[in-house]
C-alpha cells in the first residue's frame, strides 16, 4: 500500500513539473487588430486594446507593440491600454518592455515609465533611473537588452520565477498621465511575455496524497 501510495504522489508531481511555460512576442499579434486570442500551453490568452488597434514598431532591430493614434503612434501611452485575460492562473516569469528613454532623448522631458496593474488591483511599476538601469517595485531582475538613448531600442526584460509574487488571472499595461506635453511624457511597447503554471497550495499536494492513498484502499478492498 505505500508503494502505490508513493507511486500515485510522484506521478502528480511529475505531472505538475512537467506542465509547460507559454512564451509570446510582438510579432504574435496582428497589425490593425484591436484583439488577439493565442493559446500559450499552459493558459489561453485574449489581449483587447483600449482606444486604438494594434501597430507594431521596429527600433535598433527590437520589435513592439503598440498601439495605434494616441501622443505617439505605435506605443502605449497615457490615452491608451493593453488589456490581457487568461483563463486560468498563470506566473508571470518574464516581460519585456521597449521604447523607454530617458529625459531629453527622443524629445523626452521625463524618464519613461511603465504601469503594469495584475487582477485589476494591484499596480507595479518599471521606471528608468538611467539609460541602463530601471527601478521595479515587484520581483526579479531588470536587464536593458538595449540602452534608452537616442538610435538604441530603451529595450528592458523583467525576469524571475515570479516577478508579481502572486497568480495572475488578468494584467493591463498602460502608462502615467503627467505634466509634460503628450508626446514628451512616459509611452512604450510590448516586446514580450512568459508565463508559467501557478504553483498548486501544499494543501491541494496534500488532498492529492490522500486521494492516492484511498483509491489505493479501495483496489484492494
Amino acid at each position: 500500500m505505500k508503494t502505490t501510495t508513493l507511486t500515485v504522489s510522484a506521478m502528480f508531481g511529475l505531472c505538475a513539473m512537467g506542465a509547460s511555460a507559454g512564451h509570446f512576442n510582438a510579432a504574435s499579434l496582428t497589425n490593425g487588430a484591436s484583439s488577439a486570442h493565442l493559446d500559450l500551453g499552459d493558459a489561453i490568452l485574449d489581449i483587447q486594446t483600449v482606444s486604438g488597434n494594434f501597430k507594431s514598431k521596429t527600433i535598433a532591430g527590437y520589435t513592439m507593440m503598440g498601439i495605434s493614434g494616441g501622443h505617439v503612434s505605435g506605443e502605449i501611452d497615457a490615452t491608451e491600454s493593453m488589456h490581457f485575460t487568461f483563463d486560468r492562473a498563470v506566473r508571470i516569469t518574464s516581460l519585456e518592455l521597449g521604447a523607454l528613454f530617458i529625459n531629453g532623448q527622443h524629445g523626452d522631458q521625463v524618464n519613461e515609465r511603465a504601469f503594469v496593474t495584475i487582477n485589476d488591483s494591484q499596480t507595479f511599476e518599471l521606471a528608468l533611473t538611467s539609460a541602463t538601469s530601471a527601478s521595479w517595485d515587484g520581483l526579479g531582475n531588470v536587464t536593458a537588452l538595449s540602452q534608452g538613448l537616442q538610435g538604441d531600442a530603451g529595450y528592458f526584460q523583467i525576469a524571475g520565477e515570479d516577478i508579481f509574487g502572486t497568480d495572475v488571472y488578468s494584467m493591463t499595461l498602460w502608462a502615467p498621465q503627467e505634466n509634460v506635453s503628450g508626446s514628451r511624457g512616459s509611452d512604450y511597447g510590448f516586446g514580450a511575455l512568459t508565463t508559467a503554471p501557478a504553483v498548486p497550495a501544499p494543501g491541494a499536494f496534500a488532498l492529492m496524497g490522500l486521494g492516492g492513498l484511498l483509491s489505493a484502499r479501495r483496489l484492494r478492498s
